[in-house]
C-alpha cells in the first residue's frame, strides 16, 4: 500500500481537519482500510457537494482501500437538517426509497463494486434502525453518548451555528481513532 493518497488529498487541498496523520498513513500502510462515505437522499439526486467525497472515495478505493457508501435511507426520512431555519421537510417513504435507489446508481459511476478486496460495499442505515422503536434506542445505542459530552458548551459553538450536530454524532459512532475530515466546499471552515 501507497500513503501517497493523503499526500494527494493534502496537496489538493481536500484535507481540513485530522486527528493523526501519521496513525493513518500507518494504518493505509499496513494494508487495505475498510472506510465510509456517507449520502443522505433529502433530493431526488445527488448534489455537486456530493461529488467532492464520491470522487475522494474512488481515489481511496484506487489506492487499494475498501469504499462503503452509506446511504441513510433512515437518515433521510427525518428531513435534511443542514443549516435550514424552517421546519424540516418530511417526504414519504416511499419517495426516500426511490432517491436511496437512484444514489446507488450514482454511485456506481464512480466506484467499483465487483468483488475483491477493494470491491465497494453499498448498504442503507434503514436496514438496521427500521424495526428500533425511540425507546430502545434511547436504551441499547443512546446510553453510549452521555448527555455531558454531547451537550458540552464548547460543543455548541462549533456544531449549531454551522448545522453540524447530525454529522458530529454520525463522526463519534465510528469508534474510529482516526478522524479525517473532507472539506466539501472551499470556503467551508471547520474548528481547529
Amino acid at each position: 500500500m501507497t500513503t501517497d493518497i493523503i499526500d494527494d488529498l493534502s496537496w489538493r487541498g481536500l484535507i481540513a481537519v485530522s486527528t493523526d496523520l501519521d496513525d493513518l498513513r500507518g494504518a493505509l500502510d499496513a494494508g487495505p482500510v475498510t472506510f465510509y462515505g456517507g449520502f443522505d437522499p433529502t433530493a431526488p439526486g445527488m448534489h455537486i457537494g456530493n461529488l467532492v467525497l464520491m470522487l475522494t472515495m474512488r481515489r481511496f478505493q484506487l489506492a487499494g482501500h475498501r469504499p462503503v457508501g452509506l446511504i441513510g435511507g433512515a437518515t433521510g426520512l427525518i428531513g435534511d437538517p443542514s443549516g435550514k431555519s424552517a421546519e424540516r421537510v418530511l417526504n414519504p417513504r416511499d419517495v426516500v426509497a426511490g432517491w436511496a435507489d437512484r444514489f446507488r446508481g450514482e454511485l456506481s459511476r464512480f466506484l467499483d463494486f465487483e468483488p475483491g478486496p477493494a470491491g465497494a460495499l453499498l448498504v442503507s442505515n434503514l436496514d438496521w434502525t427500521e424495526g428500533l422503536s425511540a425507546l430502545d434506542f434511547l436504551r441499547d445505542i443512546g446510553k453510549h453518548f452521555p448527555l455531558s459530552q454531547t451537550a458540552s458548551p464548547s460543543v455548541f459553538p462549533y456544531l449549531l451555528p454551522s448545522g453540524l450536530v447530525i454529522k458530529g454524532v454520525a463522526s463519534a459512532c465510528t469508534g474510529s481513532p482516526v478522524t479525517l475530515l473532507i472539506r466539501s466546499t472551499p470556503d467551508t471552515r471547520f474548528p481547529h
